[in-house]
């Protein structure tokens, strides 16, 4: 992390704990960290899903169909602050199955937060620069 005070390392465990709970396919917990009217950014712009509740449903979606098999943030984040709205971008890695395809994959993530009443939470996401390809054996 490129700057380790108190409020980054707070930032980044959100972001993590949001990952780790749709990883273990623990769902329910993602409505905690999701503002009610957060916005979620399609790949390319393709889209977007409004709502925490229709955001969870993607991740339902996802986990419902997909057998994840690993999952790691980069290690250098950039998270930027300014007052109560914090910027995070991060590089990913992610191996899953569909079917009997085993697919792996790295792209980038950006998140915007929000700190209200002494927590922070996500008000928007995207992910980019992702390439996905046939796992081989």
């Amino acid at each position: 992390m490129s700057h380790k005070s108190a409020e980054h390392e707070a930032v980044w465990k959100t972001v993590q704990s949001i990952n780790e709970a749709w990883v273990m396919g623990q769902l329910q917990k993602l409505s905690e960290y999701f503002r009610p009217n957060m916005v979620m950014v399609l790949p390319d712009f393709e889209g977007r899903a409004e709502g925490a509740e229709a955001i969870i449903n993607t991740y339902k979606q996802f986990c419902d169909n997909a057998t994840v098999y690993h999952f790691m943030e980069g290690e250098n984040p950039h998270i930027d602050i300014d007052g109560n709205t914090a910027m995070v971008c991060y590089s990913y890695e992610v191996k899953y199955g569909l079917g009997t395809t085993i697919f792996e994959g790295e792209g980038q993530e950006i998140w915007a937060l929000v700190k209200d009443d002494g927590r922070w939470q996500a008000t928007w996401r995207m992910m980019t620069d992702i390439e996905e390809r046939e796992a081989s054996e």
